[in-house]
């Protein structure tokens, strides 16, 4: 089950995650961009999801 969680984990860090947080850096740090709704969405619910497999890593190391 760890593992499977994990493996996720590194998905969502590096498949979902990855390109819009280097996209939102980038963007920040060198170029004039504003966010819309569309992007900020995405943003949180790549967090959201994160924040739901590093509760599901705690309770199978914790329990």
């Amino acid at each position: 089950m760890v593992y499977e969680v994990v493996k996720h984990l590194f998905k969502l860090l590096f498949v979902l995650g990855s390109k819009v947080l280097e996209d939102a850096y980038t963007g920040a740090r060198y170029l004039p961009k504003s966010y819309d709704r569309v992007d900020a969405e995405k943003a949180l619910n790549v967090v959201e999801e994160l924040f739901r497999v590093v509760e599901a890593v705690e309770s199978s190391v914790f329990t």
